[in-house]
Parts: C-alpha cells; sequence; structure tokens
C-alpha cells in the first residue's frame, strides 16, 4: 500500500523521499515501487520511475571504483566497505553504471529521459574529464588530472549527486540520509512528499529526520501492533543512581502508534 501511495505521489506532485526503520523494509520498499511504476507506467507508454535505493555513500563509491572498470570485487581485502551482489540493483552505484556505459550495464531504451541526458554530459563536460580517464586506465582513482582538475574519486562523488538530484523517487534507512550528502540534498530541495513504510516500528526522532521542516504531504504505513522499536539504555543507571537515558519510556513508542494516540485520523486498509 505505501509504494502504491508513493507512486501517486510521484504523479500528482513529483518526486518523493521514502524510509523505514531497517535495510531489509528499506530494499522491499524500493523494490515493489521500482516494479510496480514499471508495470503502470509500461501501460501508459512512459519510461520505468527512476527509483534510488540509497547506501552509505562511500560503499557505494567503493563499489563503483571497481565495477566501473570491470574488474570484480572479489579479490578486495576484507573489511573493504563494499555493496555486495544482492544491494547492487536499483542502488546509485547500479544506476551510475548505466551511465557510463559499464560492461553489463548500458542503459536501456525504457530507462528515464534523465539518465540519457546525464550520459551526454558524462561524456562532453569537463567536470568528469578525470573519470573518463580513470576509465580508459590513464588515471588512479585519487589521482587529481594535471593543472589542478579534480581526481576520478571526486568526479564519481559529482556523477552521484547529479544522478540522486535526478531520482524520483530516493529510499533510505534514515540513518543514511545524513546532512551534508546527497540524499539529504534530495530530501531538502527536491522532494514534494515523504512516505515512512514500517513505521509501526520507527522511532519518532528518525520519522522527524526525514519529514522535515515545513509542511510537506508525510503518508505513515505500517502496523501499530508490531513490535515497537528498539531501545537501547532503557534500565541502565549511572553510578549514583541516575538513570542514563530520562526519556526512553518516550523512545520506545513508535510514530505510527503517538500519531494514534494523539488523535490524528488513521485509515486501515
Amino acid at each position: 500500500m505505501a509504494s502504491n501511495i508513493a507512486l501517486l505521489f510521484i504523479m500528482a506532485i513529483g518526486p518523493v523521499f521514502a524510509a523505514a526503520p531497517t535495510h531489509v523494509a528499506t530494499t522491499n520498499f524500493a523494490e515493489r515501487l521500482f516494479r510496480v511504476g514499471s508495470e503502470i507506467f509500461g501501460k501508459l507508454e512512459w519510461k520505468v520511475p527512476l527509483v534510488i535505493r540509497g547506501y552509505n555513500v562511500w560503499k557505494e563509491l567503493n563499489t563503483f571504483e571497481t565495477l566501473s572498470v570491470g574488474a570484480s570485487t572479489s579479490h578486495l581485502a576484507d573489511g573493504y566497505i563494499i555493496l555486495s551482489q544482492s544491494q547492487l540493483h536499483l542502488s546509485c552505484c547500479w544506476w551510475m553504471l548505466k551511465v557510463i556505459g559499464a560492461k553489463g550495464y548500458g542503459l536501456e531504451s525504457n530507462d528515464p529521459d534523465a539518465l540519457f541526458e546525464l550520459r551526454m554530459s558524462f561524456l562532453e563536460d569537463p567536470r568528469f574529464e578525470s573519470l573518463r580517464r580513470y576509465l580508459d586506465g590513464r588515471l588512479g582513482w585519487r589521482q587529481p588530472l594535471a593543472g589542478g582538475g579534480d581526481a576520478p574519486l571526486n568526479a564519481a562523488r559529482n556523477l552521484l549527486k547529479a544522478v540522486v538530484m535526478r531520482a524520483q523517487a530516493v529510499c533510505t534507512t534514515p540513518q543514511t540520509c545524513v546532512d551534508g550528502n546527497a540524499y539529504a540534498k534530495f530530501n531538502d530541495d527536491v522532494a514534494r512528499g515523504v512516505v515512512l513504510d514500517d513505521a509501526g516500528a520507527m522511532h519518532t526522532a528518525d520519522a522527524l529526520h526525514i519529514w522535515g521542516w515545513g509542511c510537506r504531504p508525510c503518508v505513515l504505513a505500517g502496523d501499530p501492533t508490531q513490535p515497537q522499536p528498539m531501545f537501547v539504555k532503557t534500565h541502565e543507571r549511572y553510578r549514583n543512581g541516575q538513570c542514563m537515558n530520562m526519556f526512553s519510556k518516550y523512545g520506545k513508542l513508535s510514530v505510527l502508534k503517538r500519531v494514534e494516540r494523539v488523535g490524528w485520523p488513521c485509515f486501515e486498509v
């Protein structure tokens, strides 16, 4: 249901930001939104929706560094943070690989028009010169261009931001949407609505972090009877007997349960 509402938001008011309290719930939401959106957009003879399942930005860039030149991630040392194969679909890295035309990841005819426009920019824009040289094997990942130009790493970061800012829906956990990164920028400047899935297990603070300032439409979907949010240091006390967290009971109440208790209209479907 939440993915259907997000799709209606996209069609009626524009781009949306979606979040769920866990990685599994966020991924499931993004996959449903992309699948249902592709089916409906296909019947309308539209391109597939640009839905991004955003992960840690450095994890995305590390994976892009390797896959963009056709290398395998299997040789990387333990502790090198990359996306797993199951996480790749709909990630920023996945869309970036399609934009640059990496082996096995070229753009398809039904991909969003915005990516084709970005593809032309990637091929011609001087901002991406260092990244083009990296793909040709003429420059190292962190090696700046002669004359003080950006390193391929910085150009890739700009490409990631460009992909995100063109999205119709960005889906992350609240912890991944950090002030200053591309996801937060999209949420602040582009998203016209907010969808919070599995809100019965989401902290109120996380929900407000995503909803942000202003009065954007916000849909909360979930089951208010499911287990409430996990909260650490509920009963712990300092040596002097004072509670470590005096607001733990407040934090254990989900945002969906709180909305229900204050009397806001809630609809069961």
